[in-house]
């Protein structure tokens, strides 16, 4: 929802049924994980497969990290199993997780969405001081 009130039309054939029943998932994750206080979220980080493994998001990713350090804040993210070895590898600890078994809503048996909920601690700034608030 934009914050004029408007929405966009799903796009046809959207699984509406399993869409609101992740959506009703993930707000919960969020609520229960989202850090309270001030923190940074990073948000919806996607790099086109023809220009993945380049460090662009890794590099993008950097840049929040450093302006959560500069003022002592922790982030906060979601994130998919395709994404979790790189936030990882900057830090990023898993603290939550969804899981939707997708066989009640077509999907093949066994088969499943994973959503995960990530923080990463402020880290040292300047003169070495621990800049940590939870």
């Amino acid at each position: 929802m934009y914050s004029d009130g408007l929405t966009l039309p799903l796009p046809e054939g959207t699984h509406t049924a399993l869409k609101n029943h992740f959506t009703t998932l993930h707000s919960a994750m969020a609520d229960e994980h989202r850090p309270k206080g001030k923190f940074y979220e990073l948000l919806e980080l996607i790099t086109s497969p023809a220009y993945q493994r380049r460090g662009i998001g890794a590099s993008l990713i950097q840049y929040g990290l450093e302006k959560a350090d500069q003022e002592g804040v922790l982030c906060y993210l979601t994130a998919s199993p395709m994404g979790a070895p790189l936030y990882k590898k900057m830090g990023f600890e898993e603290v939550g997780r969804v899981e939707v078994e997708l066989e009640e809503f077509g999907g093949e048996k066994g088969q499943k969405h994973v959503h995960l909920a990530m923080i990463r601690p402020a880290r040292k700034v300047g003169n070495g001081e621990e800049r940590e608030k939870a």
